[in-house]
């Protein structure tokens, strides 16, 4: 069994592993890696909590109440005033579009479930690409305090059954230890194939690396076999460097946990089973008072550190290089005084050394948190049902507009951009509302942009303002083996909405036009999926093929007579199979040729549009922050750009019965891209249009829209 008593390299691993974690978040382009600091922490707490229960092995539930009250009295405190400073500080500067998500975390975390909502939200394409709230980093909490919970049942039940078998207790537990690692380790590397995304956050995908510190923990130190001082110095500093590899060698596109984790988990696992006290040993290092302070604090460190880098931005703007030296140094402030004050305190507090008060303590801490987390969220959602029926009901739109209806844009109709979506010179004869899309194309100067007005929807409501395919469930989900899709109008003209989330943003513009026109629109909707003959590469082999034949049935959907017009649009947001980034592009239009030739020798009548700028950041948060100065949330058109392999393919081909129709007009003009156009806020995220301002596009995509049809007859 390992050496018991204090371990300056352990203290020195912690400091090592939390710098790697804050200079991460600070650097993330530094450290690619950095975030292997938590897999760090993991081995260390497998290996002290698991050398504990062997030296003090439960053998009754007092045992087990005895040991959860230790940890809570060690871990709970501080992690509640953090997490309570942190809402409140939240509620303060975060801008109103957060709060729920922030509340919705808060309660998950002060419940130690928080990584598993994390792991939840993976899997949800939009939830995916919301700003991180401030309370995120609590996921590995949870994972630790997870396995806390099991870990000394497991300990009580293995020399439970060495006594009765009457074999080696430790044994026993080497062996599970084994086998725990084995277990887990095969479901974060299977797991991490098929979705990194939600295999980073699950408890099941990390507690091989908790049980690795553990088995080290069985094991006599490498001093007690007998060799020599100089190999075992030479072992903690391979251990050290291969932990420092991997934050240097690792990056954001790995996936991980996965073979990935394996080096840092091995090289911690390897410097606590050296044990190395030598001269030339990295204990010598390890052991600095600034180093071992950095330990002793680390996990006040790991606690401060991230609501003030993610609430920074809101109260401060962008984080300068002063404003990181600022974060560093307040991060180290809040965390020494909190290790006094809350950690060290409620850790000794006589009154705390019952059970009783140690577990009243955390239920009533628990529920405080809970109740104001479930206070900010009916707050939250009572301001958003608030806003959505000032929309619904057009009480925030001027009488010249009403959500559902463009009649009075019907003039505009004629003067539209026509097949090639390319404005004609009469684009803006009738017009005479500024609202929405008709401010953009009469032009700033008929239409000036006014910031003061009242945005429609508000910014908490156009976080939320999404077309019906989203309450209609429309979408096929990874790994596409679904088939849904959702018809809307019942008229005679057939037309098919066909992609990803980039053609279901325009489902709003197209249910007006089908009331009017007597449609019936057909969708084909799939997240991220693009409908190619050129693969995507996906995280996993079953998501890319599985988009591959989900790309096959559409076509065999639509392609011929089937529909009056095939509507297509999306957005490249997965690179091709096998390429990077860079040679995407001339991939995907290669994939893009081959099918749209097809559709067109097949007589399909296609209109390919054109996919939308692309801002790439949350425009409701941003404009929650900016409420008096909306410009502030405006683009570029180079700012904004992102590739049209589609469009680009459809333009350059001109096959018979591929049309195109041309979007950036309507939400840029040559030198700037607005966040709200018309009063109307335009995104929903950084990526997809209000259903409100689809809406308003309705009479200028209406003539494109019919040339294209006139096509198909």
């Amino acid at each position: 069994m390992s050496d018991r008593g204090f371990r300056a390299d352990i203290q020195g691993l912690r400091a090592v592993a939390v710098l790697l974690v804050l200079t991460y978040h600070l650097w993330p382009t530094t450290v690619t890696g950095g975030y292997v600091g938590v897999d760090v922490f993991f081995v260390i707490s497998g290996f002290l909590i698991t050398a504990h229960l062997l030296q003090h092995p439960p053998r009754r539930g007092r045992d087990l109440l005895e040991f959860w009250g230790r940890r809570i009295r060690r871990l709970l405190p501080a992690a509640f005033v953090v997490l309570a400073v942190t809402a409140i500080a939240s509620r303060l500067v975060a801008p109103d579009t957060q709060w729920a998500s922030i509340a919705t975390q808060t309660i998950a975390s002060a419940f130690y479930v928080q990584n598993w909502v994390l792991a939840v939200n993976s899997v949800d394409y939009l939830a995916a690409a919301e700003a991180p709230t401030p309370v995120q980093h609590y996921w590995s909490l949870s994972v630790e305090e997870q396995f806390y919970v099991v870990w000394p049942i497991l300990i009580l039940a293995l020399f439970w059954f060495a006594g009765r078998a009457r074999i080696w207790p430790l044994g026993v537990t080497r062996v599970a230890m084994l086998a725990v690692i084995a277990g887990s380790l095969y479901v974060s590397i299977t797991a991490t194939a098929a979705d990194p995304a939600n295999a980073y956050f699950i408890t099941p995908t990390r507690v091989w690396e908790l049980a690795a510190g553990g088995l080290v923990a069985t094991l006599p130190s490498l001093g007690a076999w007998r060799i020599p001082d100089r190999v075992i110095d030479v072992a903690a500093w391979i251990g050290l460097a291969m932990l420092l590899v991997a934050g240097a060698v690792i990056s954001a596109d790995t996936p991980f946990p996965g073979y990935a984790a394996i080096l840092p988990v091995a090289g911690t696992a390897l410097v606590i089973f050296a044990a190395a006290t030598g001269t030339w040993s990295p204990t010598r290092f390890l052991r600095l008072r600034p180093i071992q302070h950095l330990g002793d604090t680390s996990y006040s460190i790991y606690l401060w550190h991230w609501p003030l880098i993610a609430l920074w931005p809101y109260a401060f703007g962008p984080i300068t290089p002063v404003g990181s030296a600022v974060i560093i140094v307040v991060t180290i402030g809040l965390a020494s005084i909190t290790k006094v004050y809350v950690e060290d305190r409620f850790r000794f507090m006589p009154s705390l050394q019952p059970l009783w008060p140690t577990f009243r303590f955390a239920v009533v801490g628990m529920l405080v948190l809970a109740i104001a987390g479930s206070a900010q969220l009916l707050d939250s959602q009572l301001r958003l049902n608030a806003a959505l029926a000032s929309v619904e009901n057009g009480t925030d739109l001027p009488d010249t507009l009403d959500p559902g209806s463009t009649d009075d844009l019907s003039t505009a109709a004629p003067g539209s951009p026509g097949a090639s979506g390319q404005p004609s010179s009469g684009a803006t004869s009738g017009i005479t509302s500024c609202i929405g899309a008709a401010a953009i194309i009469r032009g700033f100067d008929a239409c000036p942009q006014n910031p003061a007005a009242k945005m429609i929807p508000a910014p908490v409501a156009a976080s939320a303002d999404k077309s019906d395919a989203y309450r209609d469930n429309c979408w096929n989900y990874a790994p596409f083996a679904g088939r849904k899709t959702c018809t809307y109008g019942s008229g005679p003209i057939k037309v098919a909405l066909v992609g990803n989330s980039h053609a279901g943003q325009w489902l709003p513009a197209l249910e007006v036009l089908a009331k009017r026109h007597g449609w019936t629109i057909t969708t084909y909707l799939a997240s991220q999926c693009n409908v190619t003959d050129a693969a995507l590469e996906f995280y996993s082999t079953a998501k890319s093929s599985g988009c591959t034949t989900y790309g096959a049935w559409v076509v065999s959907q639509v392609k011929g007579k089937a529909f009056n017009l095939v509507f297509w649009s999306e957005r490249q947001s997965v690179t091709t199979q096998g390429d990077s980034w860079s040679a995407t592009e001339a991939a995907a239009e290669a994939g893009y040729t081959t099918l749209l030739q097809a559709l067109s020798k097949a007589g399909t009548n296609v209109l390919v549009v054109q996919d939308t700028p692309f801002p790439n950041s949350s425009i409701p948060d941003c404009l929650a922050i900016h409420t008096s100065n909306e410009t502030a949330c405006d683009g570029t058109p180079s700012s904004w750009a992102w590739m049209n392999p589609l469009y680009d393919t459809a333009m350059r081909l001109a096959l018979p019965g591929i049309s195109t129709m041309e979007s950036h007009h309507y939400l840029c003009t040559t030198t700037v891209c607005p966040a709200v156009i018309g009063t109307v806020v335009a995104y929903f995220d950084g990526s997809h249009m209000t259903a409100t301002y689809a809406r308003t596009l309705a009479p200028f995509v209406d003539a494109p829209i019919a040339a294209a049809l006139q096509l198909g007859r």
